[in-house]
Formats: structure tokens, C-alpha cells, sequence
């Protein structure tokens, strides 16, 4: 896999929605770790097909190797992902490196995204059904806030 740490990828957040929605209380936040690492490693070889061990996505995720193995399971519940098992052609084992095929909402590639991300004058992506709400906010203090938090007076 490509070391460089610079550059972005994208996640969409009907994607993690999605995730969240499968996941059982528990699995959330191990599943977004994993779908993140997913990406991240796509975006890494510019594909939406990668080749790779479980080892390696749990190394990027910061997970165990069981933990890891059992959110990719997970993740392929989701239909966001779909493994195929490789096979050594003299072994009816299955070996640790497969093939992971991403369905993601947004392609995780940054090169070729044209088009898919548009940047307003408030420097925040439109087309998010977030958008109208915040840019409503006339309080300079309360938009740097999340939905929901207000300001305690000091």
C-alpha cells in the first residue's frame, strides 16, 4: 500500500448512516473504523477493488485482527461491501488476502471527483441536507456548534 499521509478522501454520510442503521449498539463505532480504513486504502490505490490482507485494514483501522475480520462481515450485511475469498489453487483453505469490492456512495478517490463535490461561497459543501439549517444560524457563536448544543454563558 502507498505510504504518503497527505492528501483527503471522500465519506459520504449516507454511508455511515447506513452502517450505523445495520450496526447493533456495539458494532457502530467498530464498523465506521473499519468502513474509513476501507476507504482510505481505496483511495490510497485509486480503485474501488483492492487486494489486501486483514492485517493490513486493521493496522489502518487501529483494530485487532478478530475485531476487524468480524466488522468486514458486518460491513458486506450493510451491501457496501462484498469479499471474495481467494483460494491458493492446491488448497481448499481460504487465504487471509481477499478481494474487497466497495460500493460507496461517493467515490473514495480524490483524483476524478469532479463534479461530485461543489464548494458554495461559504466554503461548505452544498447539496447536504444539513446546509439550509446551518447557513440559517445568524449567531456566530452558535454556528460553530453541532445541531442541538447551545452556548453555556461563563
Amino acid at each position: 500500500m502507498p505510504s504518503n499521509p497527505s492528501g483527503w478522501f471522500a465519506v459520504a454520510r449516507a454511508d455511515i448512516a447506513q452502517i450505523l442503521d445495520h450496526a447493533g449498539a456495539k458494532n457502530g463505532p467498530s464498523l465506521v473504523c473499519v468502513w474509513v480504513a476501507l476507504l482510505s486504502i481505496a483511495n490510497a490505490f485509486r480503485a474501488t477493488s483492492i487486494t489486501v490482507s486483514v492485517s493490513t485494514i486493521a493496522r489502518a483501522a487501529g483494530m485487532g485482527y478478530k475485531a476487524t475480520l468480524g466488522a468486514l462481515h458486518a460491513l458486506t450485511e450493510t451491501g457496501l461491501l462484498a469479499i471474495t475469498a481467494r483460494k491458493a489453487e492446491s488448497s481448499s483453505v481460504t487465504n487471509e488476502v481477499s478481494e474487497y469490492a466497495l460500493r460507496a456512495t461517493v467515490n473514495p478517490s480524490a483524483k476524478g471527483q469532479g463534479g461530485v463535490c461543489h464548494i458554495d461561497s461559504g466554503g461548505m459543501a452544498s447539496g447536504n441536507s444539513m446546509m439550509p439549517e446551518i447557513k440559517r444560524r445568524t449567531n456566530k457563536q452558535e454556528s460553530s456548534l453541532p445541531t442541538g448544543f447551545v452556548r453555556r454563558a461563563d
